[in-house]
């Protein structure tokens, strides 16, 4: 005999035929029994004395054996209602014909009480069809009415009992959105679906309670696409949302932070922090910026930093390994090129400078006070026997750094052109004074030789 079911859902007349009324009462594995002398009957459990009220576990209420080559045929109505008086009837009317393929199998299994589905089940060594009740504390009483043929009519917890065929059917669980096809289960619900949350405001929720995974494929909450967000409903803020695995791939498109409309591969609109190093054209980089490039063609950059307000500093840029064409010798190549369009300022250094090699400038403008102070009433200038004799002891010129200093700290030239420059006006002012010198010696010498001459 064929026992695979299929389920349709839907509406059966229900024969109702009133019989007498007995009680069952849980004892070990089995909670209780129908009586059975009536082919047709009504029966009530009363479920306050089956099994422990706050069980969430699973019952069997048995309809009938199915027995070999034998129709099997149960109609009628089950009436579950809860603490609340809360009601729903579940309309049954299945027919399996033992001679034939030819069977009825319709079930109205709408409620909202009790989960509820059709199964067959091995219990003390026979089969029979059993409707399955998942999580039944909130439960105060079922009955049946109707008729089952070969009838049973036990109610047993799943200890009794083991399953034989849970997907009787087409796969549909009574009292479940949940539906099979194939290997595949996806759900029916035409509204949302909550984990840890009886009210998800969108179509998969992911909750602790307050805090949760949220997603959105609908457009409610994003504007374009599918949305997820982690979201603490208590307090009504986001929550940080953190992935651990060794790689994160992206198959395609671009990636937007702070922006709806990403125009590159990442696009980060607002600030960024980095710690560590950033590496680009390199996978290994060494410092904190790391650019590796091949060197491009004519007016390519390697590297370059471009500012643009539209005003006088159009075509700002600082950049690195560039052609510039009008470089001597020809080759056009730097490494390193600034430019501050029609300003005047191509660049400002605040601290220390260092280079190694020559610096060529078409211009270089120091800022220093000058040595006007030489002419000052009250400058001392060396006589000239003072100057041979600091030359003689020291080997070098007053106020003028020895090259020793300068080969072991370098020469400020700032401070150099102003020794030079108080050097050159010391020198101006000797010569002055030799010029007086000499005009006076000039003038003893023509009053000697008119003297003679008398």
């Amino acid at each position: 005999m064929k026992t695979k079911i299929n389920l349709i859902f839907c509406c059966a007349v229900v024969i109702l035929l009133s019989a007498a009324l007995g009680t069952l009462h849980a004892q070990g594995q089995t909670a209780g029994s129908i009586n059975q002398n009536s082919q047709s009957f009504t029966q009530k459990v009363n479920m306050s004395n089956v099994g422990n009220k706050d069980d969430d576990g699973l019952y069997y209420l048995l309809l009938c054996k199915l027995l070999p080559n034998v129709s099997t045929k149960i109609f009628g109505a089950l009436k579950i209602e809860s603490y609340t008086k809360d009601i729903c009837d579940i309309e049954i009317d299945v027919f399996l014909n033992a001679l034939s393929d030819n069977n009825k199998n319709d079930i109205n299994n709408l409620c909202n009480i009790v989960n509820v589905r059709i199964v067959t089940v091995q219990y003390g060594g026979e089969e029979h069809i059993a409707i399955e009740l998942i999580g039944i504390k909130n439960i105060s009483d079922i009955s049946f009415t109707g008729y089952a043929e070969n009838k049973s009519l036990l109610l047993v917890n799943e200890n009794a009992v083991e399953i034989i065929n849970d997907t009787i059917g087409n796969g549909t669980r009574a009292g479940d959105p949940w539906t099979t096809s194939g290997n595949n289960i996806y759900n029916t619900n035409s509204g949302n679906v909550g984990i840890g949350n009886s009210s998800p405001p969108y179509k998969a929720v992911i909750s602790n309670g307050s805090s949760g995974l949220e997603i959105d494929p609908t457009g409610v909450q994003f504007a374009e696409g599918i949305g997820i967000q982690t979201y603490n409903r208590v307090a009504n803020q986001y929550t940080p949302f953190q992935i651990y695995s060794s790689k994160l791939i992206l198959g395609g498109g671009n990636v937007g932070i702070g922006t709806s409309n990403p125009t590159q591969k990442l696009h980060v609109s607002g600030n960024m922090y980095l710690n560590g190093n950033m590496g680009i054209g390199i996978s290994t980089p060494d410092a904190t910026l790391d650019i590796s490039g091949n060197r491009g063609t004519t007016n390519s950059r390697n590297f370059r930093v471009l500012y643009s307000n539209g005003g006088n500093l159009t075509n700002t840029e600082f950049s690195a390994l560039t052609h510039v064409s009008t470089l001597a010798g020809g080759n056009g190549w730097t490494a390193l090129y600034a430019k501050q369009g029609s300003a005047a300022k191509a660049g400002v250094f605040e601290g220390d400078v260092r280079i190694t090699g020559t610096l060529k400038a078409g211009e270089v403008i120091a800022s220093v006070n000058g040595a006007d102070f030489v002419f000052d009433d009250d400058y001392r200038l060396r006589t000239l026997a003072e100057v041979e004799e600091f030359i003689n002891t020291n080997k070098h010129l007053p106020d003028i750094t020895p090259a020793s200093e300068m080969e072991q700290n370098g020469l400020n030239m700032g401070e150099f052109q102003i020794q030079l420059l108080q050097k050159i006006e010391e020198l101006t002012l000797y010569v002055i004074e030799l010029k007086k010198e000499n005009e006076m010696q000039q003038k003893r010498i023509e009053e000697l030789e008119k003297t003679n001459k008398n």
